[in-house]
């Protein structure tokens, strides 16, 4: 069934160069877009992350040589970035395997 809507000028816009740049039809463009951000209880789909094809096949790879989700293996990715990364971290720190060194920098920062 297909039912009329109607959107502002400037939204039809971007709905056409959204529909072109997929080369998809403007109805498709629309269910898409409405598919993706709104969930059938009518309600909003959180905030996501969004990477090229490329980039997910290769997270889908890792985290299913993991046994793991790939939300939980990008979860696990933050966390090991942010250990890494923390201005706290010193080289013989690094060394240490990353539960005990987010342990450390944990006792560092006054949280443990």
């Amino acid at each position: 069934m297909v039912k009329r809507i109607y959107v502002s000028d400037e939204t039809y816009t971007r709905l056409r160069k959204y529909a072109a740049n997929t080369g998809m039809k403007l109805r498709e463009a629309i269910d898409r877009i409405v598919l993706e951000a709104i969930d059938s209880d009518g309600k909003y789909i959180e905030p996501s992350i969004r990477v090229s094809r490329e980039v997910l096949d290769m997270l889908t790879t890792w985290a299913n040589e993991l046994g793991i989700s790939v939300d939980e293996l990008i979860r696990r990715m933050v966390l090991t970035i942010s250990v890494l990364f923390d201005s706290r971290l010193t080289l013989a720190d690094a060394l240490k395997s990353l539960p005990e060194l987010k342990r450390i920098l944990d006792m560092k920062r006054g949280e443990a």
